[in-house]
């Protein structure tokens, strides 16, 4: 018996090693969407959006016209656009893009990282978004460094046409508060010295309350960095632009990719 019981326990040390040395499953996230494609997860048809995630449960359905990129976690890309049903073991069939620039892997394996972390939490298509008082903010996202003259602040609302809300803007390094009452959706701050003020960092929601609870309200951050620091982030943008136009983006798609999805705003 005292045998047999370490016969048991010898089996199961080495079914327990071969099981963590097998590899990883690597499942794909959706980077870019052209037409209406679908895909099958768990019985259940679902439009296939920017930050979809596709696991060995999933089976595309591509159309005419229809187009997907997909990006891994080593950062390599996969573009699916040849009608036909693809299952998940049908992916490794089809050749990656074969651009390997260090920039480009650099970049989408950041971006695989946000968009993990993003379904993670609550996402809704690849954009983390916070709620208070059934306000969505948009845009900016949180962290990112911005290079713009001005800052274009967005966010949804609800279905009351007059609903007034209030923009709060937090100053970080003085920590002096902002607040403009609105009833529209969005605000524009220049970049003027007075409000906002380059080589600085800020913090921003939006509430329905007049004087919300601020330790409870959740806020985005961003930064706006000096040209300085631009000039040091250009050299690694210019790559990464030159490596993506290789891959068929025109330069205002990948201005609007850095920005959502790298955090550099220009």
């Amino acid at each position: 018996m005292e045998k047999l019981f370490s016969i048991k326990k010898i089996g199961l040390i080495v079914s327990l090693l071969a099981f963590s040395i097998m590899p990883a499953q690597i499942n794909y996230i959706v980077f870019k969407v052209e037409g209406k494609p679908i895909y099958k997860q768990n019985d259940t048809l679902i439009s296939i959006t920017k930050g979809s995630v596709i696991n060995t449960n999933s089976q595309l359905t591509i159309k005419n016209e229809d187009s997907v990129l997909l990006i891994n976690e080593t950062g390599n890309l996969l573009t699916i656009d040849k009608t036909g049903e693809y299952a998940f073991s049908d992916l490794k069939n089809i050749p990656a893009e074969e651009d390997d620039s260090s920039f480009t892997k650099k970049y989408f394996t950041y971006v695989w990282k946000q968009f993990t972390n993003t379904n993670q939490a609550r996402s809704k298509g690849g954009v983390v978004y916070r709620v208070d008082n059934n306000t969505l903010m948009f845009q900016p996202t949180d962290s990112v460094k911005i290079y713009f003259p001005e800052v274009r602040f967005v966010w949804k609302k609800g279905k009351e046409k007059d609903q007034i809300y209030y923009f709060i803007l937090k100053d970080l390094k003085t920590n002096n508060i902002t607040k403009i009452g609105t009833t529209d959706n969005n605000i524009t701050l220049f970049v003027d010295n007075n409000v906002l003020k380059r080589n600085n960092s800020y913090e921003w929601t939006v509430s329905e309350t007049k004087y919300p609870n601020l330790d409870a309200v959740s806020f985005y951050n961003f930064e706006l960095i000096n040209t300085e620091e631009f000039k040091k982030l250009q050299s690694e943008i210019n790559n990464i632009t030159t490596d993506l136009q290789k891959l068929g983006f025109n330069s205002e798609e990948i201005k609007t990719m850095l920005c959502d999805d790298y955090h550099i705003c220009y």
